[in-house]
């Protein structure tokens, strides 16, 4: 399915801060609120709004794009789940996740989580994916279980959708509420941002069982130095998982849901970098601790 530019125009508050955009936002997160922008560039962001600090496709890579539905679900009956890992190259601290939408169905916040694991090294990474030894692009695997879910005080953030019937930038804001969900992202480490599809334990909005169509991601054959697009059939984080049908996540090439590798999901994070100056004052300091230890 190739990429439509009808967006339905909406507004997204972070802190009190509008982004530039007009309308209400439309659901709620536990660490903050979901909406809509409308454009052919990623929309400003942020408190204050602002251009996104890491984008997994440029803006002239947002053309052409094909939608991207979910994996099929393993027998467990615990959600599926598609990723775009990233790699950002500056630390920051991260107000909001937006990703281009292709579509979504109307659920309530039992259908759908969005979750950030940190990836250990160890995982080799290249931009076909995370690969194990002698792996190629198109075989790339990550098991999150390594790291913890760093949003809703590791239970990842559910949240409501009123539907998208065409393309539209979902973004995605975040507060330090209940769950302290502005984390900080080191630069040079890779995460996976993982939209868990929780449908089949969602009888109320899904009565006929799983929908791998609730969501669906517009993605890329452009390559992010910094990450890749993947699915899972299962949502579970087991420690013993060693294939892909028991909660190992794949490049979505692996999964049989695109022709090569590597594929990118539109994905933007949104955040505050420390200033030079900053920086600058940290190692002074770094430095005058170590000159007093050395003096004692």
């Amino acid at each position: 399915m190739k990429k439509s530019w009808k967006r339905i125009a909406a507004s997204t508050f972070f802190g009190g801060c509008v982004a530039a955009v007009s309308g209400p936002a439309f659901a709620d997160l536990i660490g903050g609120t979901y909406s809509t922008a409308t454009g052919s560039t990623w929309p400003s962001a942020g408190s204050p709004a602002a251009a996104p600090v890491y984008t997994s496709l440029t803006n002239g890579e947002l053309t052409g794009l094909t939608s991207q539905g979910y994996p099929s679900m393993d027998s467990n009956n615990d959600g599926t789940l598609l990723s775009e890992l990233v790699t950002p190259s500056a630390t920051m601290t991260l107000q909001a996740v937006a990703i281009d939408a292709a579509g979504m169905a109307t659920f309530t916040q039992n259908a759908m989580s969005l979750n950030i694991f940190p990836l250990v090294s160890g995982q080799a990474f290249t931009a076909g994916g995370l690969l194990g030894s002698g792996e190629s692009p198109n075989n790339g695997v990550y098991a999150p279980y390594v790291g913890s879910n760093l949003l809703g005080g590791g239970a990842g953030l559910p949240f409501n959708s009123v539907g998208i019937s065409g393309s539209e930038f979902a973004i995605f804001s975040l507060d330090n509420g209940v769950t302290n969900d502005n984390i900080v992202l080191t630069a040079g480490t890779t995460y996976a941002i993982e939209f868990w599809n929780l449908s089949a334990a969602d009888p109320t909005d899904f009565p006929s069982g799983y929908n791998s169509n609730e969501m669906t991601w517009n993605r890329n054959a452009d390559v992010d130095p910094g990450g890749g697009m993947f699915g899972g059939h299962d949502t579970l984080l087991n420690g013993s998982d060693t294939s892909l049908t028991t909660g190992l996540r794949g490049t979505i090439s692996e999964e049989g849901l695109a022709g090569g590798a590597p594929r990118t999901g539109a994905l933007a994070l949104y955040g505050t970098v420390p200033e030079p100056a900053t920086l600058g004052l940290l190692a002074a300091s770094a430095a005058g601790l170590m000159l007093r230890r050395r003096k004692a």
